[in-house]
């Protein structure tokens, strides 16, 4: 996954991950006109720090689940979540 400083503004209008100054993590989805034309906007409302596509992290997480980590995700499967933490969950597979 690359991540992208906020100087560098989204090329397309696909769904971002980033981070913000309090260092939170948030999206902004797909379609959203102001992630190519009000970027500035955004990042001065958001005080995003960096940037990335979500679906660059979804692939790169679903490639490690696949080839790398069976052993982890293992243990993985065998954790207990809340209801909102499995609803997290569920959303990457989306």
């Amino acid at each position: 996954m690359i991540w992208n400083k906020s100087e560098i503004k989204p090329e397309t209008n696909h769904s971002i991950i980033f981070l913000t100054e309090n260092n939170k993590f948030c999206t902004l989805s797909e379609g959203n006109k102001n992630l190519t034309t009000d970027w500035e906007w955004l990042v001065e409302k958001y005080a995003i720090k960096i940037w990335g596509y979500q679906q660059d992290l979804i692939n790169d997480i679903n490639f490690q689940i696949r080839n790398y980590q069976s052993s982890a995700y293992e243990k993985f499967e065998d954790l207990d979540f809340t209801h909102n933490e499995q609803n997290n969950i569920d959303a990457l597979d989306d």
